[in-house]
């Protein structure tokens, strides 16, 4: 971005303007008129009286008026020379005046302000005679409760916490310091300020060429005098953009700061400058530039341990003669606080340690995919990465009951479905509903049969007992699962393996050794083990599934409700790498092939990460 070209203003005022600037002891007054009203043509040639009392203007076009309340100050700014870009304070405009049109309605509200006031000061001389008998009587009772609790007077006690002594405080010290002895000091009233020449002068209108000017700065709520503004200087800058420009104030005032906040806009009304030039009162329009006063902010007092003593000597004084029990006991709490030391750990000594604490800690930090796949290893079989999905989970399945420990325990035969699948042709239609149920045991068995009929292979070519008995390994972590979940069956949230037994009415045997060991997780230094829900429902979908030629089986409304999968059907099946499709047919369902082995969700993970955001919006 290229840099944007500046150049310093030329200042050049019309000539009778300048000469009065430039002057010895030159002297302003101002007027705000209203933006639309043509002053120059109204006010041309019309004469101006001023005198002790305010300022009357001869002509009947125009009324004069001075505000009752005057909040800001205006200063005229002239260059020391005609050209030169820095501009000095020529002296103040005051008072100000308002320029308006004559009407019926704005006599008619003078004439009420005027009554309006004249009463308001009848009833401040009433409440004023009213209480002059009781000052003497305050000051009287303060001297008292000072001398009884040694406070000191009000011109000490503000010294003392270094408040600026300006002599504008002086009647309210000699208030504070009377004790109720003779007259009462008054306290001075500010005088007006009026105009300093008085007389009468014709009004002369100058008009400012586009290249000559007349600004005109004001500050709000400040009264300074022209010996505070002898160091301050004025520039404004002007740049290549049309009708932009900058502005700097420079030095500094006696007693305070000044900000300038640059071109000010008056709204409807705008200001005028008069000049007065012997029996002439010169008047020219004039730019407004705002400047804030910032008092100087005095130095705070250094506190010491005496000063800090001594006001918890008189204030424990003052508590004894007037206070209770309750703000004494307070006192002495607070105090005892202030009194003790208290020291700070030196934590640079251990910010090595910390830092390498952090430093082992973020090179044992793991990946979210990390943590999950540690977490699946945990709740699922031994699985790995196959071409064939059978092979994924072939090493885990005799991690849960081997074909060995099945084949041994005999109580797992069940008669009823051998004698089914022996009967050939086999039909279907007894394998639902009630009667289905109480053949298959689980809807999940009746699932695996279904399945497996519709693959063509209902019955295995060969080893039908070892395929009937795990169809019995299945609807046995059917059971344990519905007990797990299940709040009443509290007993196996923690068994050993005889009560495992026991509780499922097994004979104890290897095959039951290996359920136990694998199903629940162990408890360190305990012989029991307690149970775990998740590991459970992952083994039995697994089983399941793995009990069907191709590796799929249909989910029904049954089967969702057996397992507790209300709403969770997708999201169970595919962490453990099942793909899940939606069919239309017999109400609906879904059907559920092992394809993958488990991958890392990051959708599911994402979710998660939010949900406890949003249950603590709700």
């Amino acid at each position: 971005m290229a840099k944007q070209e500046v150049r310093k203003a030329v200042n050049v005022m019309p000539e009778e303007l300048y000469e009065v600037s430039v002057s010895e002891a030159p002297k302003f007054v101002a007027f705000k008129v209203e933006a639309d009203l043509d002053w120059a043509k109204t006010l041309a040639g019309a004469k101006i009286t001023f005198g002790s009392q305010g300022a009357e203007l001869q002509s009947g076009e125009m009324l004069l008026r001075r505000p009752d309340k005057e909040w800001s100050q205006y200063l005229c700014l002239a260059p020391a020379s005609q050209g030169d870009p820095k501009l000095v304070v020529a002296g103040l405009a005051h008072p100000v005046f308002q320029l308006c049109k004559p009407s019926k309605k704005l006599q008619n509200a003078e004439k009420w302000a005027e009554q309006t006031g004249e009463a308001l000061q009848i009833i401040q001389e009433a409440e004023d005679a009213l209480k002059k008998g009781r000052r003497a009587e305050e000051a009287q009772q303060r001297q008292v409760r000072r001398g009884r609790l040694g406070l000191p007077e009000l011109r000490e006690a503000l010294g003392n916490v270094g408040w600026d002594l300006t002599a504008e405080m002086e009647p309210v010290y000699e208030q504070d310091a009377w004790n109720g002895a003779g007259k009462a000091p008054k306290r001075k009233k500010a005088q007006k300020r009026g105009v300093e020449l008085q007389g009468t002068f014709k009004i002369q209108v100058v008009q400012a060429t586009a290249t000559q000017c007349t600004p005109v700065g004001f500050w709000s709520l400040g009264d300074l005098q022209m010996e505070d503004l002898q160091d301050v200087t004025f520039r404004r800058y002007e740049t290549r953009k049309l009708g932009h420009q900058a502005f700097e104030l420079l030095g500094k005032a006696k007693s305070c700061e000044l900000r300038l906040f640059g071109k000010e806009e008056l709204g409807e009304s705008r200001l005028l400058l008069g000049a007065f030039s012997g029996s002439k009162l010169l008047l020219s329009a004039a730019e407004v530039y705002r400047i804030e006063v910032e008092p100087k902010e005095a130095a705070p007092k250094a506190e010491e341990e005496a000063t800090l003593s001594i006001y918890r000597q008189k204030r424990k004084a003052a508590i004894e003669s007037f206070g209770t029990a309750k703000k004494m006991r307070f006192f002495t709490q607070v105090n005892e606080r202030l009194e003790r030391q208290c020291e700070v750990a030196n934590l640079e000594n251990y910010l090595g340690e910390v830092s390498q604490r952090l430093e082992e800690q973020l090179k044992t930090q793991k990946s979210h995919e990390a943590k999950d796949q540690e977490t699946k290893r945990h709740i699922l079989p031994r699985f790995q990465d196959a071409d064939e999905p059978i092979n994924i989970y072939a090493e885990g399945l005799a991690d849960i009951a081997s074909d060995a420990n099945i084949a041994a325990h005999p109580k797992l035969l069940n008669d009823s479905i051998q004698a089914f699948l022996k009967k050939p042709p086999v039909s279907l239609s007894k394998l639902a509903g009630p009667e289905g149920l109480e053949i298959c045991e689980t809807h999940t068995a009746m699932q695996v049969l279904h399945a497996r009929s519709k693959q063509g292979k209902l019955a295995p070519e060969k080893d039908l007992p070892l395929f009937v008995k795990k169809l019995g390994v299945l609807n046995l972590l059917v059971n344990i699962f519905k007990k797990v979940k299940n709040p009443r069956e509290n007993r196996f949230n923690r068994v050993s393996e005889p009560q495992f037994c026991k509780l499922l009415r097994l004979d104890r045997s290897k095959l039951s050794q290996q359920l136990h060991r694998y199903l629940f997780d162990p408890i360190p230094h305990v012989k029991v083990r307690k149970s775990n829900p998740r590991k459970l429902l992952c083994t039995v979908i697994i089983w399941a599934l793995h009990l069907t030629p191709e590796l799929w089986m249909d989910v029904t409304g049954e089967l969702e409700h057996e397992l507790g999968l209300q709403g969770m059907v997708n999201t169970a099946f595919e962490y453990v790498g099942c793909r899940v499709d939606a069919k239309k047919e017999n109400g609906g369902y879904k059907r559920v092939i092992l394809k993958h082995a488990p991958r890392f969700n990051s959708k599911v993970h994402d979710l998660q990460k939010r949900e406890p955001k949003s249950k603590a919006k709700k």
